[in-house]
């Protein structure tokens, strides 16, 4: 069995910015979606977090990073980290695993998450 990864524009939830937006996890649950993984750009920061069981990524500081407070230790509900620096995310898969990576523009390693299958 393959991972589900489902990319769209708009985050599952941000912290410290857009805080009633929620139009992702309706729409996932309405069509009874439930992916391994939900990545996204459109907020202006490096993010991520584990919301209603969907780990969710968001490389979007690239172009124009937003200052918000780090995360740890301003984490809200959910998020595990989060930080507003220029950098990108990396996903490295393979049947069994699966490691998120998100780097600084210099390739400086800023945070990891991992997830394994029996």
């Amino acid at each position: 069995e393959g991972w589900t990864i489902l990319a769209g524009h708009h985050v599952l939830r941000t912290y410290h910015d857009k805080v009633n937006e929620n139009v992702v996890a309706p729409w996932l649950q309405a069509h009874g979606l439930e992916p391994d993984l939900w990545t996204n750009g459109h907020a202006h920061l490096l993010q991520f977090g584990v919301y209603g069981g969907v780990p969710a990524l968001t490389s979007g500081a690239t172009a124009h990073p937003r200052p918000r407070p780090a995360c740890p230790p301003d984490c809200g509900d959910g998020q595990l980290w989060g930080t507003s620096e220029v950098g990108y995310a990396l996903v490295d898969m393979t049947p069994k695993r699966m490691v998120v990576t998100f780097k600084a523009i210099t390739g400086e390693v800023l945070y990891t998450w991992e997830q394994t299958r029996p």
